[in-house]
């Protein structure tokens, strides 16, 4: 993954969602890259860009069956993400992020999801970074037979044939935003009917973010 035409570091205060819910501050990549998977059930691989030194920060929270981590590494640095195979992980850059994955490249400056088959390569902005929410497949897919009330056809597979972008992007950084920042506001740990009820959120619009890329599961109506 390159950084050509990513547009230069941004520099305001950043957006910090998570902000009440500090992990590490660290200038370790594997640190913050071990912060970061013990919440996304992810292994992935940290390299920074050549001269530079990390400045890191991971805020995050284990919200029932769900993982969000907002992480900023302060410093140009490469992601490299294995297969997520059956753990569904969706990607909300919160500045432009360059993303290569299955032969595709972009930038991304929407949500997206992880491919379930194929690694995806990213370099975030240095200082926004990039919030990531993390379930395994059987949540969602328990779900979505709630949905609609009978089983799927086949197991949630992602297989990024084309970019995972997510469908109505807007309304899905805004639900997620939303609950993180409900969550970051407060360092206690949040009441059971609160999380019940973001867990839903966030289901709820990850399922409709995700609709474009489900059909081999839900088969034809």
């Amino acid at each position: 993954m390159t950084w050509e035409g990513l547009p230069p570091d941004s520099r305001p205060e950043p957006d910090r969602p998570l902000g009440g819910r500090p992990l590490t501050r660290t200038h370790s990549p594997r640190e913050i890259r071990d912060t970061v998977d013990s919440l996304t059930n992810e292994h992935h691989e940290l390299a920074l860009l050549e001269g530079h030194s990390l400045d890191g920060s991971a805020d995050g929270i284990q919200l029932g069956p769900m993982g969000l981590v907002h992480v900023a590494y302060g410093a140009r640095v490469g992601v490299e993400s294995p297969p997520s195979g059956r753990q569904v992980v969706i990607v909300l850059p919160l500045g432009p992020m360059g993303v290569e994955s299955n032969g595709h490249q972009w930038i991304a400056r929407e949500p997206f999801a992880l491919s379930s088959r194929h690694s995806t390569r990213m370099a975030p902005d240095p200082h926004s970074g990039a919030l990531v929410g993390s379930v395994e497949a059987a949540v969602v897919e328990d779900y979505l037979e709630s949905l609609q009330s009978k089983p799927l056809r086949a197991p949630l597979v992602l297989s990024s044939e084309r970019p995972l972008r997510l469908a109505s992007p807007r309304l899905v950084e805004a639900a997620w935003l939303e609950a993180c920042r409900v969550l970051g506001a407060d360092s206690e740990p949040p009441a059971e009917i609160t999380v019940k009820a973001l867990v839903s959120s966030l289901l709820s619009t990850m399922t409709l973010g995700l609709a474009p890329h489900l059909s081999s599961s839900l088969g034809s109506s």
